[in-house]
């Protein structure tokens, strides 16, 4: 018998699986809830004051961090990319608007979904908003939406 050929003699049985994960968030879990609230947490290091955010659990240049910050929530566009979006899991997809986006206070960019404006341009401000759609992780939950002009 050839193994890459198909046999009669295998016998295949349909099966059907369901289960719930529940995932842990870890050391992020304040992140996390703060996402859900439309609130804004960084991660700073004490020695260096270098801030994240998203937050970094360690400083590259002085290892772990001590202090959570909050931020103001806003920030401003740097570059925008326009694409066809689908959330994993929730069965949802549309037209979007993707950011890499400069937050007042932090360090880094962060990247983030545009809500609702399809024109958003580089330099245009925006707020850190909570995507009333249906999510399975907090981190979907996390969108922009602009709030004035440049």
């Amino acid at each position: 018998m050839n193994p890459d050929e198909p046999s009669a003699d295998i016998v295949r049985a349909g099966l059907t699986f369901s289960w719930r994960y529940s995932h842990g968030l870890g050391a992020l879990a304040p992140f996390f809830a703060a996402l859900t609230q439309g609130r804004a947490l960084a991660t700073q290091c004490p020695s260096c004051r270098t801030t994240w955010f998203p937050p970094r659990m360690t400083c590259p240049d002085h290892g772990p961090l001590a202090q959570w910050r909050e931020l103001a929530g806003v920030g401003t566009v740097m570059t925008v990319t326009r694409t066809t979006l689908s959330l994993p899991l929730t069965g949802r997809g549309a037209a979007a608007v993707m950011a890499l986006i400069a937050m007042d206070g932090a360090s880094n960019l962060v990247v983030g979904r545009i809500a609702g404006a399809m024109d958003a341009e580089p330099g245009a401000r925006v707020r850190l908003a909570v995507d009333a759609g249906a999510t399975v992780h907090p981190i979907q939950s996390m969108v922009f939406e602009i709030v004035g002009g440049r």
